[in-house]
């Protein structure tokens, strides 16, 4: 590492900045599906990566376009959208008339007629048609009917229907003109691979808006058959990567208990259908739902009768693979995965990786955003980092105010997409959350109160920041939840100081002492009586120390050993001990330890303990405890020896 004034650590000048982006750890297995789907003859697939933002979704998306969508020194033709408002306005048509104008090689432009057709006639209907006929889509006048009559008897299949129903009037006329209408858009979507036969221009003139959009994906569908037939290469010929997928789903919600159909839904099962060699790469916050449907319990169950659940091999919080639909998760860095990261980015000093690492916990976005501060030079860094690097300055490198300050900027940045959606009450949501370590929608009525709880916690679901707990399946038969680990410490780091956040704590204590109270389950008390305590010790270290040391005693003299570690489990999270009360901690963990006969461990934690403390007049009744326990656990150790 070379040192500046300041002795402040700068990357290796030497490597590449532009390649480092192409660098990727612990997304191997993802780069290699991708590149064996990519490979195979199968009809048209679909592979999404999902998790929450800063995971590295975009990066990888954009690294597989730039690396992958050449084969044999043969470009191949590929689009990369991302649906974030800022990006793009996300109607389905724009998007889609998006990848149909963009979708080209370097050397080649293709052409798409149905696509072309169809959006012409729409341009036509919603900028040029009189606003009072533009806003139905049946105009009910003679006109129609015989017009419609017309249409109906020049599809072959119909005609004869249409020769009948033209004897039978006015009943016959209304029955014709519903039968008519799903006749003739069937007729056009079975016959979209020539649009230019007579019959389906004219029948074209009385469809409206809303049916020339559910067409539009089948008519861009058809045309990239076209392109993919004449490419003639072997393996995916056509890939089209879609960014910010949950920007589209939040727009439209669910139906019945599903995710509403979209265009990229409808897209995707006509490529499949017609066979057609294209790659559509999704990235997202949450893993889409296309082959399932939520139960009345809020869970996901899968959709039998959907082509997205055909041939399932996995369905787990991990994956989802499928004939057609196979899903990945992004989550953080392993140590080692991390550690690699940081030396490609050029932090070769061993201790200052470990460091970034500790202060990051291999999440990716925080991993990024240190190495770009630390760094010296100030080419390819944003204009925010700029200022973020302005901000820290005035503390030293990597200190606990310059990561307190680090984590505010990456929470600012995971909370835009909410405020920029206008949903301010999530964030508010995301930051009373964070108080507790799992919760359910109770809890979060209590502490927060309103009417759609359990609609603003789905939407902070689909945003990644809150999960299904792991190890609780349910409390008061009620799904159980929490933030992701590196989600919640930065909202804690960020509320520590303010008045609400010790609002927020004493409604989500005294929520979790009257469960406990009036629960009749023993694991459902137990569960409460813990977070009682942690809760307790979070703004009250003193008394809460000696609430939960009480509360641990107990259990540990009933030889309950796993809520022992369980109660110590909790006390992790919060980090501001001081020497004195770690000290009392590592008592408590040594005396689980005699009590699980690990009695050489045990002596490990009373040593560092009484290092802890050192030669205090303050400490002397602990250190004559550690006293007692220490000789305790000695002559356990010589007896299981068999030294008397």
């Amino acid at each position: 590492m070379e040192k500046t004034s300041g002795n402040r650590p700068t990357i290796d000048k030497t490597i590449d900045l532009e390649n480092m982006k192409k660098w990727f750890t612990d997304r191997k297995a993802m780069i290699k599906r991708f590149q064996g789907i990519l490979e195979n003859d199968l009809p048209s697939q679909i592979l999404v990566f999902y998790g929450r933002g800063g995971v590295g979704k975009t990066t990888l998306l954009n690294f597989l376009q730039k690396n992958y969508c050449y084969k044999d020194n043969k470009e191949i033709p590929s689009i990369y959208v991302n649906l974030r408002p800022d990006y793009m306005h996300t109607s389905a048509v724009e998007i889609m008339w998006f990848i149909r104008s963009q979708l080209n090689t370097s050397n080649r432009k293709f052409v798409f007629p149905r696509f072309d057709l169809l959006f012409g006639e729409l341009w036509e209907k919603v900028y040029k048609l009189p606003i009072k006929e533009n806003s139905t889509l049946l105009p009910h006048d003679a006109k129609w009917l015989n017009d419609l009559i017309n249409v109906v008897e020049l599809i072959p299949t119909l005609g004869d229907i249409g020769k009948a129903l033209n004897t039978i009037l006015p009943l016959g006329g209304r029955i014709k003109t519903w039968l008519g209408r799903e006749s003739v858009l069937k007729w056009l979507a079975e016959n979209i691979e020539d649009p230019y036969k007579t019959n389906w221009k004219t029948a074209l003139k009385y469809m409206g808006i809303g049916e020339f959009q559910d067409l539009l994906p089948k008519a861009l569908a058809a045309d990239l058959v076209d392109i993919g037939e004449k490419l003639k290469e072997p393996g995916k010929n056509i890939l089209i990567f879609i960014d910010s997928y949950e920007f589209l789903q939040d727009l439209l919600g669910s139906v019945n208990g599903k995710e509403a159909p979209n265009f990229l839904q409808s897209l995707s099962c006509e490529l499949i259908k017609t066979r057609t060699k294209a790659l559509i790469i999704i990235a997202g916050r949450n893993r889409v739902r296309w082959g399932e449907y939520q139960s009345y319990h809020m869970q996901w169950v899968t959709d039998q009768d959907s082509i997205w659940s055909v041939g399932i091999e996995c369905n787990s919080n991990e994956k989802y693979i499928s004939t057609y639909l196979e899903q990945y998760s992004l989550d953080n860095f392993s140590e080692e995965d991390a550690l690699e990261y940081l030396h490609k980015r050029g932090v070769k000093d061993a201790s200052l990786a470990e460091l970034v690492f500790q202060i990051s916990r291999g999440y990716p976005l925080a991993l990024s955003t240190s190495v770009d501060l630390i760094r010296e030079s100030t080419e390819s860094i944003t204009n925010d980092l700029k200022c973020l690097r302005g901000v820290l300055s005035k503390y030293s490198l990597l200190t606990k105010e310059w990561q307190d300050e680090l984590n505010s900027w990456l929470l600012k940045k995971l909370l835009e997409q909410l405020a920029h959606n206008g949903k301010n009450d999530l964030v508010r949501l995301l930051r009373a959350a964070s108080i507790s370590r799992w919760f359910n929608e109770d809890l979060l009525f209590d502490v927060v109160g309103g009417s759609n709880i359990q609609e603003n916690l789905s939407h902070l679901i689909q945003y990644s920041f809150i999960e299904l707990h792991p190890q609780k399946v349910g409390f008061r038969g009620k799904p159980i939840y929490h933030i992701h680990p590196i989600i919640r410490k930065m909202v804690l780091d960020n509320i520590r100081f303010e008045a609400q956040s010790k609002v927020w704590n004493e409604a989500t204590l005294a929520f979790f002492e009257n469960a406990a109270k009036s629960s009749t389950n023993d694991n459902e008390k137990f569960l409460c009586e813990i977070e009682s305590c942690y809760q307790f010790a979070l703004y009250n270290r003193k008394a809460g120390l000696k609430n939960l040391e009480a509360f641990f005693v107990r259990e540990l003299r009933s030889r309950n050993l796993s809520h022992c570690e369980s109660i110590l489990q909790a006390t992790i999270d919060i980090e501001t001990w001081s020497d004195y009360e770690k000290a009392k901690l590592l008592s408590l963990q040594g005396r689980l330890e005699i009590g699980q006969a690990q009695y050489n461990l045990a002596l490990q934690r009373f040593s560092s303990a009484m290092d802890l403390i050192g030669e205090e007049t303050d400490t002397e009744n602990l250190r004559k405890e550690l006293i007692i326990y220490q000789d305790e656990a000695n002559r356990l150790v010589h007896k299981t020896s068999g030294i008397q």
